[in-house]
């Protein structure tokens, strides 16, 4: 890495990452995320792309095939690995391509898990007139996620600091799943009043609230909480109203035969990477 890649790590993380650079040996003592981030900021400078420090973040523009958008990154999370994830691989760009096959029209969108909104900006990239609808509840992650929406004046994204469950709710917090950053968040449900942190929220709720009468696009990618949303005893009669679906769906919970057989009933699916991929049989051409 190149000295202004290394100059905007703030004092501690800069040490860590002298650690880092030094062996193996000292290789474990630094976190995950700013070891990801150090790489990362590393592909950056390769590409010729300027980064700066601002409020704490590092920020720089990336493009979406030839339009730059601005993006601001936290230094020792997994926001450089759910911006390679996004951006780099494009992993909604099969789910743009089937809805332009299937001459979809995008107008109205809702992104369960936005994390620090990058979906969002690619999927503004594509869709210039929709209503997007953002929900995500991890407060420092909902901090970036707003920044990075202001950052590219995507006024058309209503910002919810909230997650998506079968109904509406408060949750506790779980840090332990997966590598436990903050990519791996997640929700679940406890008799503890005091641990009641996180409001959640249901697609029927949301819809009302908006007065939506369907959903373009919805994407969930809520940590394991979808085996909650399309339980056995959950309100699904949202789905008819949903063109096309795609789900990160996590096995750790084994519920993707449950998922999957309650959406072939209506869609169709396709498979992209980490992506179930449902298009409603109505929209089908």
């Amino acid at each position: 890495m190149g000295l202004g890649a290394f100059k905007v790590l703030s004092f501690g993380n800069k040490f860590r990452v002298l650690k880092y650079s030094l062996g193996s040996k000292l290789v474990n003592s630094v976190p995950k995320g700013l070891k990801h981030t150090y790489d990362f900021l590393g592909w950056l400078q390769g590409k010729g792309i300027s980064i700066e420090k601002k409020d704490g973040l590092i920020t720089f523009q990336y493009p979406i095939k030839d339009t730059k958008y601005a993006f601001a990154i936290d230094e020792i999370s997994s926001d450089s690995d759910v911006f390679n994830q996004i951006m780099v691989e494009e992993e909604y760009q099969y789910v743009t391509e089937l809805m332009s096959k299937h001459n979809i029209e995008v107008k109205t969108v809702i992104d369960a898990g936005a994390n620090v909104g990058y979906t969002a900006i690619y999927l503004s990239h594509f869709y210039k007139n929709m209503q997007l609808i953002a929900l995500e509840p991890n407060t420092e992650t909902f901090r970036r996620l707003k920044l990075n929406m202001d950052l590219n004046n995507l006024d058309h994204v209503i910002l919810h600091q909230k997650g998506l469950w079968n109904k509406n709710t408060f949750l506790k917090p779980d840090h332990s799943f997966r590598d436990g950053q903050a990519w791996s968040f997640r929700l679940e449900e406890t008799t503890n009043e005091a641990e009641k942190l996180f409001e959640v929220t249901s697609i029927n709720s949301l819809m009302e609230e908006h007065q939506l009468a369907n959903i373009d696009f919805l994407k969930i990618d809520v940590e394991g909480g979808e085996k909650e949303i399309f339980n056995a005893e959950a309100d699904l009669s949202w789905l008819q109203k949903v063109k096309v679906i795609a789900i990160e769906i996590h096995d750790e919970f084994e519920c993707r035969e449950d998922i999957e057989g309650i959406l072939k009933q209506q869609f169709e699916l396709f498979y992209s990477g980490e992506l179930t991929i449902g298009i409603h049989t109505s929209c089908l051409k």
